[in-house]
C-alpha cells in the first residue's frame, strides 16, 4: 500500500468523527503499543530536535522499507506521533521521498494545535524525510 493510500484510509477512519476536538481526543488515545521504545531504549541520537516535548523516532530501513519505533515524554504528542507511525511504518522508502503528507490539515488538526506543536509535528516529519534521502 503507497503511501497516499495509508494517509487515505487514516483520513477516511478519523473523519467518521466530526468534532475537530473529538478527532483529536481519539487520535491522542491511539497508541502502537509494538511499535514504542521502552525507557531504556530511547537514545540521544533518537531524539528529534525541535520538538518542546521529547520525541525519540528509531528510524530504519530495511528492504527498501522504514520501519519505525517510537516514544514520546508528553501524552497528546504520543498519539500524534503515532498517527504518523503509523503512516510512514512499512514504507517504500522511493515513496517516501517524494510523498507530503497532509494528513493533520485534512484532519482539521492545525486548527486546534498550537503553532509550537505543530512545528514539533513537522519535525518529526522532517526526520523521516532524513532517513529515505
Amino acid at each position: 500500500m503507497t503511501l497516499l493510500q495509508k494517509q487515505s484510509e487514516l483520513i477516511e477512519r478519523y473523519s467518521l468523527i466530526e468534532d475537530r476536538h473529538e478527532r483529536l481526543n481519539a487520535i491522542i488515545s491511539f497508541k502502537l503499543a509494538d511499535r514504542q521504545l521502552a525507557a531504556e531504549e530511547r537514545r540521544d541520537e533518537w531524539l528529534v530536535r525541535g520538538c518542546s516535548s521529547q520525541v525519540w523516532l528509531r528510524v530504519q530501513v530495511a528492504e527498501n522499507r522504514m520501519e519505525v519505533r517510537y516514544a514520546a515524554d508528553s501524552v497528546m504528542i504520543r498519539g500524534l506521533v503515532a498517527l504518523l507511525v503509523e503512516l510512514y511504518h512499512g514504507a517504500d522508502i522511493a515513496d517516501a521521498r517524494d510523498f507530503h503528507p497532509t494528513l493533520l490539515e485534512a484532519l482539521g488538526l492545525d486548527k486546534i494545535l498550537s503553532p509550537t506543536r505543530l512545528h514539533g509535528l513537522e519535525r518529526v516529519i522532517q526526520t523521516f524525510r532524513a532517513h529515505v534521502d
